[in-house]
């Protein structure tokens, strides 16, 4: 499988890396305003861009400190096609995804900046999409499980509403089997890949329970 850091020029990567973390640092450096929030349940629009329904929960243990849980569920099947040399090709990007998170909260939970820790385990079934490319003439059926570090920052809209926005890199352990699309029933091959990278990119709206 091509590594998807492939398709980010390395330079670009790094200047948004560094962007964050400056911008980051100025914010944290606001002062903190009195907040009541203990729980809040979330969504995350730029996974909803990719038709997968996804949710989650976060819920305050310290003055500091939240876990939070995300889980994000496709099973939709997207309109068949035929290529130009009359190959049928079904399109799908049926998958689970689980990210369970601890966040430290730089001013305190669920206000400002804060920097996590997160873990991830997949299943996927995923091929014949236009792109990334690497997915165009291909099926690939495995699962993965890696951890990363991400840095977000969350504003109030109300005393039930706020709004959150994080990035992430990390690392995940890919294990799958390869089916040549078509009726994409052919084995090609097993394989497994280290990937290093982005792999979380949130901007949420967020309910608070309490």
């Amino acid at each position: 499988m091509k590594p998807l850091r492939q398709l980010i020029p390395t330079g670009l990567r790094l200047f948004l890396i560094a962007r964050c973390i400056a911008i980051g640092c100025c914010l944290a450096a606001l002062p903190c305003t009195v907040q009541a929030q203990r729980t809040g349940i979330s969504t995350n629009l730029a996974y909803w861009a990719t038709t997968t329904p996804n949710i989650s929960i976060e819920h305050q243990v310290a003055p500091r400190l939240t876990l939070a849980a995300s889980l994000g569920y496709n099973a939709f099947n997207f309109s068949n096609s035929t290529t130009t040399a009359g190959v049928a090709r079904n399109p799908k990007l049926h998958h689970w995804k689980i990210m369970p998170e601890a966040k430290y909260w730089l001013c305190r939970a669920f206000e400002r900046g804060y920097v996590g820790v997160h873990l991830i385990g997949m299943r996927y079934n995923v091929g014949g999409l236009s792109f990334p490319k690497f997915l165009k003439d291909s099926r690939y059926k495995g699962w993965g499980a890696g951890a990363g570090i991400s840095y977000g920052y969350q504003w109030p809209l109300g005393t039930h509403w706020g709004m959150e926005a994080s990035a992430g890199i990390g690392y995940v352990f890919l294990r799958y089997n390869k089916y040549l699309c078509g009726s994409c029933g052919t084995l090609e091959g097993r394989h497994s890949y280290h990937y290093v990278g982005p792999t979380r990119l949130q901007f949420s709206f967020i309910y608070y329970l309490r």
